[in-house]
């Protein structure tokens, strides 16, 4: 009789993960594996979680970008993201390569997450970095963010940023988090607009 309540058990376990790996795998492939970066290569690999966010700023590409390499800056304007570099410039932009902490706070708890740059280009305004916090076939976040000019529009331009997830633990996420992902990704995009539009409000009104 424990025998089988054994096996019983065991079968509807394993019966409940196929279910989850099924539906996490058909929500999955609705994110597509097109980049919607313009300096961005494709991933080597498809992301079980992909989010995307973009938003339009009044200001200079390249100003825009500064801002976001600057990350001396971020306790000013977006205290709840905060980097933590190892090997940097004078002026505190991390190299490429370089290692540090990426701490953001999540429902008033401080998460503390080991990652490594591994894209800052400045003639194409995109920098990408990834978690190196667990191995990679169990779990792998990468960000990407770019400023791209809007020709149509001039004293515009389009800020972007996608968060992608690998890895088995993915699946998990993305039927519990991925909304909150979102919602980070939205929250530092407005924060970044406010800031560099801030500014040059009072640099109008300055001048």
């Amino acid at each position: 009789m424990t025998g089988t309540i054994t096996y019983l058990v065991a079968g509807v376990t394993f019966f409940l993960f196929a279910l989850l790996f099924l539906m996490a795998t058909r929500r999955s492939s609705q994110d597509g594996n097109n980049s919607k970066f313009t300096g961005c290569p494709l991933p080597k690999r498809k992301a079980i979680v992909s989010t995307f966010v973009r938003r339009k700023i009044r200001g200079a590409p390249d100003e825009v970008f500064s801002a976001i390499i600057d990350y001396n800056s971020y306790p000013k304007w977006s205290p709840f993201a905060i980097y933590e570099w190892e090997d940097t410039t004078e002026d505190g932009v991390p190299l490429a390569g370089s290692t540090g902490n990426f701490k953001v706070l999540v429902d008033e708890v401080t998460r503390n997450v080991p990652i490594q740059l591994n894209i800052l280009d400045r003639k194409n305004r995109l920098i990408a970095e990834e978690s190196i916090s667990y191995p990679n076939w169990l779990l792998k976040s990468e960000r990407i963010q770019e400023v791209v000019p809007l020709d149509d529009e001039p004293g515009f331009c389009e800020y972007r940023t996608q968060h992608n997830l690998f890895g088995l633990a993915s699946y998990y996420l993305l039927l519990t988090s991925k909304e909150d992902l979102e919602e980070i990704q939205t929250q530092y995009a407005g924060e970044l607009k406010f800031f560099v539009e801030s500014r040059n409000r009072f640099k109008t009104t300055k001048g």
